[in-house]
């Protein structure tokens, strides 16, 4: 499932497929059980992940506005830009 530019909550769940959220605004709530991956590229929002397997984090702003909270079974890779400020 592939969800980009989305300007309103967003919530979805996977079992055996990949989650990729591109730009959203807003509140994203993405749960990944059993093989399931989540891919999360933005700058803003309240987001909630939860893999049983990955996450991929691309902070693509130089501060991060809002809260994420990713939790994985295995690997929570994050990509920052040079000058990223915000705390994690």
């Amino acid at each position: 499932m592939r969800v980009i530019g989305m300007h309103a909550p967003v919530k979805l769940s996977t079992t055996h497929a990949r989650i990729t959220l591109i730009d959203t605004i807003g509140d994203v709530d993405a749960k990944a059980a059993e093989f399931g991956v989540i891919d999360f590229s933005g700058d803003r929002g309240h987001v909630h992940l939860e893999s049983a397997s990955e996450i991929n984090l691309n902070f693509t702003g130089h501060k991060f506005d809002g809260s994420l909270d990713a939790k994985a079974a295995e690997p929570v890779r994050v990509l920052l830009p040079p000058g990223f400020a915000s705390g994690f």
